[in-house]
């Protein structure tokens, strides 16, 4: 019961926090790039680390986002 708990738990955190690979979709650039150039900048959105995984709330991702497009 405890593993099945902890199961949906990793999903629902996987669902309401975004990975490398979902910031990457969502900007249309590679993980590569995403985990090189964009999560390092001093002005990205801080990652939660769960279990030494980094993730990021995908609103501040996305107003980041916003306002860097806005800037250029």
């Amino acid at each position: 019961m405890i593993e099945e708990l902890l199961r949906e738990l990793r999903q629902v955190n996987k669902r309401e926090l975004w990975d490398a690979q979902d910031i990457a979709d969502y900007l249309k650039l590679a993980k590569s790039t995403v985990k090189s150039h964009i999560v390092c900048k001093p002005d990205f959105p801080k990652a939660i680390k769960i279990n030494s995984v980094r993730r990021w709330e995908p609103e501040e991702v996305i107003a980041w986002a916003r306002k860097h497009r806005s800037s250029d």
